[in-house]
Formats: structure tokens, C-alpha cells, sequence
């Protein structure tokens, strides 16, 4: 049998660096893609620190999809 190496695991966040990726992802995802939707000035003022703090001070219920140990997505619910 082959193995896969290219699978995107779905779990809850449960360390610091998967709360950092979570940040991450967040600033850089809202940047990239609605650019020109919405105002320009406040994507230019969003940053991987403030929205790195938000997952820190809000880690509960937070869904992380991670392809190896890199954090590519995730999810909050409530």
C-alpha cells in the first residue's frame, strides 16, 4: 500500500503554535481575499500579532486543518 502524504488532518486546537497558525491564517487569508470588497485601510491595519491574540484569548471551540504540522485552515463554532 502507498502512502499518503499529501492528507489534511482536522482537529481541535489544542497548542500555542496551532493557535499562532490559526492567527496566521486568518490575517493573511482576509487580506488576500477580499481585497477591494472590503476597505483597504482596515485590511492594511490587520495583523498576524492581533489576530494571533484573538485565537490565544478565544481558543475554545476552534477547529484546526493542518497538512503535516503547517496549520492551512481552520474553523470556530459555537
Amino acid at each position: 500500500m502507498e502512502e499518503k502524504k499529501d492528507s489534511i488532518c482536522i482537529k481541535l486546537a489544542e497548542t500555542d503554535e496551532e493557535l499562532c497558525g490559526r492567527g496566521y491564517v486568518h490575517c493573511t487569508a482576509w487580506q488576500e481575499a477580499y481585497r477591494g470588497i472590503v476597505c483597504d485601510r482596515y485590511l492594511d491595519t490587520m495583523t498576524v500579532e492581533a489576530t494571533t491574540a484573538r485565537a490565544r484569548n478565544f481558543p475554545e471551540n476552534t477547529l484546526v486543518a493542518k497538512d503535516g504540522e503547517k496549520v492551512v485552515g481552520f474553523a470556530v463554532y459555537g
